[in-house]
């Protein structure tokens, strides 16, 4: 496999508009995201230990990087050296890779993923390359697409560890089958995230709880959600306390397939969203 540039053709440069809302004067945002939760929820149902390995110990979005751009590493090594050779845009291409490949699919919806955002550019046959270096990694997400495919055939109706179920009543295609292996981890990230308690764990946590614990102080709110994080805005003076709070209600337990684990939860602080900094809590 021979290493290929990033920018094969000339990406579009988007500029969001969200990247120039600002805070008030004396305000901050506060960004909570759970970092790679689908990810997490995925090598757990899958129970995939090469990808609960890097999920725990590494970055599982530059091991996959670090295959599609034929990139060396030491796996001995701490995770900061294994994959200091890999940059962001080289990160974000095996992100999306992930993301697509557990979600089966195919080349083309990893072309429209990638070249919708702008940050790099491919065609179908990287596409093509990208998710056989996906492959080569020996995930054992397949095995439970097959697991999931064999559910559906049984009852048609799939259920989460959180206790939703859904059934599929659509017609029987390929399109059904990848509906139903993501229901799974995008229902779960989302409900953990808004604070649903899990019967086995009995943990609160979540949006709710940030929402009861700040409800009496009109000057911080919650301003924004998603499936798998969250914004507040807070007094610049107590931003740094407003945050070590809210990720200790966002930062809770989930079991799945009776093993316990816990989704990372990554905080930026600052005046504007396109200006956020990453800090360590």
């Amino acid at each position: 496999m021979t290493s290929i540039p990033l920018q094969i053709q000339n990406p579009k440069q988007h500029i969001a508009i969200r990247s120039m809302i600002g805070a008030p004067k004396g305000f901050s945002l506060i960004q909570l995201d759970l970092s790679g939760a689908e990810a997490w929820v995925v090598a757990y149902l899958a129970d995939d230990p090469n990808m609960k390995y890097e999920l725990h110990n590494g970055d599982m979005h530059s091991r996959t990087a670090c295959s599609i751009f034929n990139i060396a590493f030491n796996p001995d090594d701490s995770k900061e050296i294994r994959y200091k050779n890999v940059d962001k845009k080289q990160r974000y291409g095996g992100k999306k890779t992930n993301h697509s490949s557990n979600y089966m699919q195919g080349d083309g919806g990893l072309v429209e993923a990638i070249n919708a955002e702008g940050v790099i550019s491919i065609t179908y046959k990287d596409a093509k390359m990208f998710k056989e270096a996906w492959r080569s990694l020996y995930y054992m997400v397949p095995s439970w697409w097959e697991e999931t495919r064999h559910e559906l055939t049984q009852s048609r109706t799939l259920t989460t560890a959180y206790g939703y179920s859904y059934t599929f009543m659509q017609a029987w295609s390929d399109d059904l089958i990848r509906a139903a292996v993501a229901f799974r981890p995008q229902s779960t990230v989302a409900v953990h995230c808004y604070g649903k308690e899990q019967k086995d764990v009995n943990k609160k946590g979540g949006l709710l709880e940030i929402h009861r614990h700040f409800k009496k102080d009109k000057e911080i709110n919650i301003i924004q959600t998603a499936h798998d994080s969250c914004v507040l805005l807070a007094p610049s003076n107590v931003s740094l306390e407003v945050a070590a709070i809210a990720r200790s209600y966002m930062l809770r337990p989930l079991m799945i397939k009776g093993e316990i684990f816990t989704i990372p939860v990554d905080v930026e602080i600052g005046e504007y969203f396109g200006e956020l900094e990453k800090v360590k809590l």
